[in-house]
């Protein structure tokens, strides 16, 4: 403080010490204001969620957590009619990534909830924001200069100026996010009108390099216009056979044994189709199907 002074003395004086205290992070403050809060796995409007049981569902459960790491896809399709346990098993995924302390995104569509469905990639950006605080610091920036980004821009835009770009910054920056982000969209058929063709249309059309960094696994029935969407993309299915699993039933939930390389190997997905009720294709569904 008082650095080579000698032969001085201070009497009868108070000093304050004033440390640097962090910036008020009022851009993200303001996109909590845009956040679908209900949408989470862990939202007290879904207490108590949909649950399943392990010895049940664990083929499905282990097959879809292998992916996050392992398939070569961005996207995972998990698709199957109505009540085929689609919600209980995205909810497991959540809590298992959780306790595994697994950072992921994570957004339940609901009928029973009032939600606007435009605020998707706000509520992704921010529950990753909450995680990651290089990606809060930057996106904070971006709202502080630009407001309108929350409120009056497209999806589009959002979700380019809000998740893309800052992510792309980051990793220019030497900063990157070296694991794959897990981000769990459950009922997609149930969001308003042609707003799931419109989320699906700019998750897909995201650039390669850019789409590695986030593992997009969508659950929904197979509607004609969501299979259309996601024939434009390099897209991995799993799908629910109906007549050979049952509807969700509450029962406690073990955690599964961490995923491995070899466990999403492409033999043991021959295997496993074989003597498991699930089906996965790792290519584009036929146009003339649809």
């Amino acid at each position: 403080m008082f650095e080579s002074s000698s032969n001085f003395s201070i009497d009868n004086s108070q000093f304050v010490l004033k440390c640097p205290t962090e910036r008020p992070l009022h851009g993200i403050r303001e996109l909590c204001n845009q956040t679908i809060h209900e949408a989470a796995h862990d939202a007290r409007a879904r207490d108590p969620p949909p649950q399943c049981d392990r010895e049940l569902r664990k083929g499905e459960i282990s097959t879809i957590l292998s992916s996050v790491d392992e398939d070569p896809n961005p996207l995972v399709w998990v698709k199957g009619g109505a009540g085929v346990g689609k919600t209980a098993i995205a909810q497991a995924c959540a809590e298992i990534l959780e306790k595994r302390r697994r950072r992921f995104a994570a957004f339940f569509f609901s009928k029973e909830v009032r939600m606007n469905h435009r605020q998707f990639f706000l509520t992704v950006a921010y529950q990753l924001a909450t995680q990651y605080p290089e990606y809060q610091v930057l996106l904070d920036t971006k709202i502080c200069q630009d407001p309108s980004l929350l409120e009056h821009k497209t999806m589009a835009s959002q979700f380019k100026r809000l998740i893309a770009d800052p992510w792309e910054e980051l990793e220019r920056a030497g900063r990157g996010i070296r694991e794959c982000v897990p981000i769990i969209v459950d009922a997609l058929d149930e969001c308003d009108g042609g707003i799931a063709q419109a989320i699906l249309k700019i998750v897909v059309g995201t650039d390669e390099d850019k789409a590695h960094k986030f593992r997009w696994i969508f659950f929904s029935r197979p509607e004609t216009g969501i299979e259309a969407a996601f024939s434009l993309g390099n897209v991995s299915f799993l799908h629910l056979q109906s007549a050979a699993v049952r509807d969700d039933v509450s029962a406690p939930l073990a955690l599964p044994p961490a995923p491995t390389k070899a466990a999403f190997s492409p033999q043991r997905l021959i295997n496993q189709t074989r003597r498991d009720p699930i089906k996965i294709q790792r290519e584009r569904p036929m146009r003339e199907s649809l």
